[in-house]
């Protein structure tokens, strides 16, 4: 009975995986300087600014190389004369798996922030010089980056037996060996990272000025500065280099000058099983809420008389 059994599962390689997912920020922004009148002069300044960049990177070099050698042996009877000799070996079984997965990027930026903003500057009149400046910006970096060199070099060499049953005369010599067994499994996964920068479509927002009802000697100014920056950067490099070597034999098997009878070899089994498995470098970001304004109300009302209001908001 002769088995050889060669079973490889090899360089199942998935080298990157980026996935990127953001949202436009809300820009919902509402300025008023209402009624004006008398000595008016009325100035409304906006400037808003949007930037969002994500930038992943993988770099993957995977190299598999796989040597995989069954034999069931040498055999060799030589010289019998007369009755019996045997070899019967079989059985040569290897099994090799390599699985790589390399780099993976995920990114989700949303929102982050403004949105909602009402500035009124009311009814105004008299000797009026109304001002509203605003400024908001929102910026939001995601950077990742991945590199990976991994090697794999696997080399199985199964043998039942040099088996070698020399000058028989007469009867009788026999080499059963059989069996050699090697499972080598490689599992590498690589690099890996995770970021977000959150407050979605109904995070943050929300900022109320009113300065009301204005009028006499009004000198009226409203400045309101929004930023929000915030800024992920990760980064992973990994080498990884196996190398396994797995030799099974069962028996260099020699039995000689046989002569009459009886000379029997029975080896068999010799397993070997390697593991290994390496998980590298995993990063994760969460920057959830992004501070920014979420509700605030400032009214500053009568006003009249020799009026002179101002109202600055700095939030970063």
């Amino acid at each position: 009975m002769n088995k050889l059994t060669i079973k490889i599962a090899t360089a199942v390689s998935s080298a990157a995986l980026i996935v990127s997912s953001f949202a436009t920020p809300l820009m919902a922004t509402t300025v008023e300087i209402s009624g004006n009148g008398s000595d008016s002069d009325n100035t409304v300044a906006v400037q808003q600014t949007n930037t969002t960049v994500v930038t992943q990177t993988n770099t993957a070099n995977i190299s598999n190389n796989i040597d995989v050698d069954a034999n069931t042996g040498d055999n060799s009877a030589e010289d019998n004369t007369g009755g019996d000799v045997s070899i019967d070996t079989g059985d040569a079984k290897a099994t090799v798996g390599v699985s790589t997965t390399a780099n993976s990027n995920q990114a989700d930026v949303s929102g982050c922030c403004a949105g909602d903003t009402s500035i009124k500057v009311s009814g105004n009149g008299s000797d009026s010089d109304n001002k509203v400046g605003l400024k908001t910006t929102n910026t939001s970096v995601v950077t990742q980056d991945n590199n990976a060199n991994i090697s794999n070099d696997v080399d199985v060499d199964l043998d039942t037996g040099g088996n070698d049953a020399e000058d028989n005369t007469g009867g009788n010599v026999a080499i059963d060996t059989g069996d050699a067994d090697a499972t080598v499994t490689i599992s590498n996964q690589a690099n890996a990272n995770w970021a977000a920068i959150t407050a979605g479509p109904n995070g943050g927002g929300s900022l109320s000025v009113e300065v009301a009802g204005n009028g006499a000697d009004s000198d009226n100014d409203v400045a309101v500065e929004l930023a929000s920056e915030k800024i992920i950067s990760q980064s992973n490099n990994a080498n990884i280099s196996n190398d396994v070597e797995v030799d099974a034999d069962t028996g260099d098997n020699e039995a000689e000058d046989n002569t009459g009878g009886d000379v029997s070899i029975d080896t068999g089994d010799a397993t070997a099983k390697v593991e290994v498995s390496n998980m590298a470098n995993f990063n994760a970001a969460d920057l959830e809420g992004c501070g920014c304004v979420g509700d605030l109300d400032i009214k500053v009302k009568g006003n009249g008389a020799e009026s002179d209001n101002e109202v600055g908001v700095l939030l970063g």
